[in-house]
């Protein structure tokens, strides 16, 4: 019976613990077998092994710095991490959350409206409204950018 080499990168990713190996050298930059072997409670074979898996599936580097072995992240890696990180935190739902931030200002805005119409300053109330209102607009020109970036792709 053939033993089935599983090398592919979906395999690695949805491991637990090469995912956990990962988002330690996104963290760290650089990290060396014995930081994997100290988190994890491996042996540095054990350590070894899997940073090996990783590099022969492009997703690690191995470096030497003063005679001692480092690893980090390819771009590859780096990709991998930024896809999964931006399609989990910016979904079409958080978005449509997020924008009814952009009314939170409004909301500040017409308070501040009220407060000043109640002590007889009208003018500086609607100063005060129409300054929210800006800041409202431009809040929802970022929310719309970081929606075309992330979630339109555009």
């Amino acid at each position: 019976m053939k033993k089935r080499k599983s090398s592919k990168n979906s395999d690695i990713c949805l491991d637990p613990i090469y995912k956990g190996i990962l988002y330690y050298i996104y963290e760290e930059k650089r990290v060396s077998p014995d930081e994997i072997a100290s988190l994890y409670g491996f042996t540095r074979q054990a350590a070894d092994y899997r940073l090996r898996k990783l590099v022969s599936n492009n997703l690690v580097k191995k470096e030497y710095v003063e005679g001692k072995v480092y690893y980090s992240l390819t771009d590859k890696a780096l990709g991998i991490i930024y896809e999964k990180n931006s399609k989990f935190l910016l979904t079409k739902d958080t978005v449509s959350i997020i924008r009814k931030i952009a009314l939170l200002p409004i909301a500040i805005g017409v308070i501040g409206l009220g407060r000043y119409i109640a002590l007889g300053e009208t003018y500086r109330g609607m100063i005060t409204l129409f300054l929210w209102l800006i800041i409202a607009v431009i809040l929802q020109l970022i929310i719309s950018a970081i929606e075309n970036k992330y979630i339109r792709g555009k």
